[in-house]
């Protein structure tokens, strides 16, 4: 039967000329590219690569003028195509997540740089579809996780086909702290990490805490009862966490902003605004004078407090210090009113008592000051509660 039907490639230099003298008509440009689409669907098991480069470039002239709804009929017959036109594939996957959603959900053409980029360009609904696809890779997990909302992460952590890093595990664990529908989705993998797994008993909403008290494993295996994490597994996780960052190349970048007169609290600000952790944290050192290692510790701590008197010997604005307790591991290490009680702290601090004070929390082996002063100011019943402090620090921004 197939026989009977002319190659696409022959037909390539009638349509070029067609499309030429064709004035606009998006019905008839419409009609068009349905048909086109209904023949290479015939014809592209048996087509060679030139053809199937033709088909491409023909096809995306059409697109151009298409309707939504001719675009979403493209989208649906090239995301089962055994074979599909790579630049048209890719154009459709950025288009209305309408038009996009297929593509996303179910072409097999589209490899992990197209997921990337689409993840990177587009917004939530784009990240969805995607999360819905059969299988993932962790370096399209890890920015799903990174730049979602709470509800695309609940969908990539529900998918057993999306790989995740430990990283993605990280980021997921830390927002199951306080949701019982992502952390029932995590207790239900059979890829979770046992560090996870003892994460999630302790710190949990309770449902791997359930899970385990009443048969004893997870979906991951057995965890034995007596098993916790090791002594220093806390410091270890921070110095995973930081290890994401590149503090050298943040320098750099500083160094430049610097070079055209960009620096001091008007830069900080666009960092926070921007949740660039590392930049910022290299900028607020040389605004100090101080070690980049110390302020990074100090940025990394569970208690604000040596950054709050840090921050007041400048002094930084109220609205500077509020947004840098919302980014890096402070985003999701202190909570609401701690942030409340740590901004009006902020306020009570003595600027001149802070200057002197600066030099004695300026440690060149960058370790945080963790011991506070007895008398500092402020709600005594603010005091941040070392427990809350996640085992697993997750990045604003990586």
């Amino acid at each position: 039967m197939n026989s009977t039907i002319p190659s696409f490639g022959s037909l390539s230099q009638s349509l070029d000329r067609y499309l030429s003298r064709q004035v606009r008509c998006r019905s008839g440009n419409d009609a068009l590219a349905r048909q086109l689409s209904l023949l290479f669907s015939i014809t592209c098991e048996t087509s060679g690569p030139d053809e199937i480069e033709q088909f491409d470039r023909i096809f995306n002239r059409l697109v151009d003028e298409a309707a939504i709804d001719t675009r979403a009929f493209l989208s649906v017959q090239f995301s089962v195509a055994a074979r599909a036109p790579r630049t048209t594939i890719r154009r459709l996957a950025r288009d209305v997540i309408e038009v996009a959603r297929p593509i996303l959900v179910h072409s097999p053409h589209l490899d992990d740089a197209d997921l990337m980029a689409v993840a990177v360009d587009t917004g939530l609904a784009h990240m969805a579809a995607i999360a819905e696809r059969a299988e993932l890779s962790v370096v399209v997990t890890d920015i799903l996780v990174r730049r979602g909302d709470d509800e695309l992460r609940r969908k990539v952590a529900a998918n057993h086909g999306a790989l995740l890093s430990g990283q993605g595990f990280r980021r997921l664990s830390e927002q199951a702290r306080s949701d019982a529908r992502l952390e029932g989705h995590l207790v239900e993998r059979e890829d979770l990490p046992a560090i996870v797994v003892r994460f999630l008993v302790r710190h949990g909403t309770g449902k791997a805490r359930d899970c385990f008290a009443t048969t004893g494993t997870l979906a991951s295996g057995p965890i034995r009862r007596e098993e916790g994490p090791p002594p220093d597994f806390v410091r270890r996780s921070v110095a995973s966490w930081l290890a994401i960052y590149d503090f050298d190349a943040a320098e750099a970048r500083v160094a430049v902003f610097a070079d055209h007169g960009q620096r001091g609290e008007p830069l900080l600000l666009r960092f926070v605004a921007e949740e660039r952790f590392p930049e910022a944290a290299v900028l607020l050192a040389r605004m100090l004078g101080a070690g980049r290692d110390a302020v990074v510790g100090w940025m990394t701590d569970a208690d604000p407090q040596a950054f709050l008197v840090a921050a007041r010997a400048l002094p930084l604005q109220v609205r500077t210090v509020s947004g840098l307790l919302n980014i890096g591991p402070w985003r999701q290490g202190l909570n609401g009113r701690a942030r409340q009680c740590a901004i009006r702290g902020y306020q009570a601090l003595r600027i001149e008592a802070c200057r002197q004070k600066l030099s004695a929390l300026s440690r060149p082996s960058g370790h945080a000051v963790s011991q506070l002063p007895d008398d500092r100011p402020g709600d005594r019943g603010c005091g941040l509660d070392a427990d809350r402090w996640p085992l697993y620090p997750v990045p604003a921004e990586a």
